[in-house]
């Protein structure tokens, strides 16, 4: 229960983070004002800072609050203008599937147009099964944290060997 409540605070925070630097331009705070830049941040910028110049204009911040709002519309089912639990992890999980979608499109659309042809799927599938097969230590069909931290691990090593092992 403990570790729901920290997890949903987190991506609350994670969430929520972005939009606060606004409110604080808005309150007065922005200039001069000392706050945390960090990945959130970063992206938030990246997304809305259409001019480039490191902060958001009236027209930016209005943008990204609609972006906020459109988000939450998105995911709350319940209608009541906030994510509750159930909810927020329904956003997480969405989002998280994207990210693999798109990893997947980069790395399966070889003719680049935005779809996977069932040639491609194919060749999507079989390397999921070839991953299990090398990673899926209890065999259940699935990648458990533990398991997701080996991949990682032997990603690592790999790149490392890659960069470093010129000798081959």
């Amino acid at each position: 229960m403990k570790t729901e409540i920290i997890s949903t605070i987190a991506v609350v925070c994670l969430l929520a983070a972005p939009l606060a630097n606004i409110q604080a331009e808005e309150d007065g705070q922005g200039e001069g004002h000392q706050r945390r830049r960090g990945k959130r941040h970063d992206q938030m910028l990246k997304r809305f800072d259409k001019d480039g110049d490191g902060q958001l204009s009236e027209d930016e911040k209005t943008e990204a609050k609609a972006a906020r709002q459109k988000f939450i519309e998105k995911f709350d089912q319940d209608g009541d203008g906030k994510l509750s639990e159930d909810e927020r992890a329904e956003a997480k999980k969405s989002h998280r599937q994207g990210k693999m979608k798109k990893m997947a499109l980069k790395r399966f659309d070889k003719d680049g147009d935005g779809v996977l042809s069932e040639t491609e799927k194919a060749e999507a599938e079989k390397a999921r099964q070839e991953m299990l097969a090398k990673y899926d230590a209890d065999g259940d069909g699935k990648l458990s944290k533990e398991e997701r931290q080996e991949i990682r691990k032997a990603h690592r090593q790999q790149m490392l060997t890659k960069r470093f092992d010129k000798d081959g």
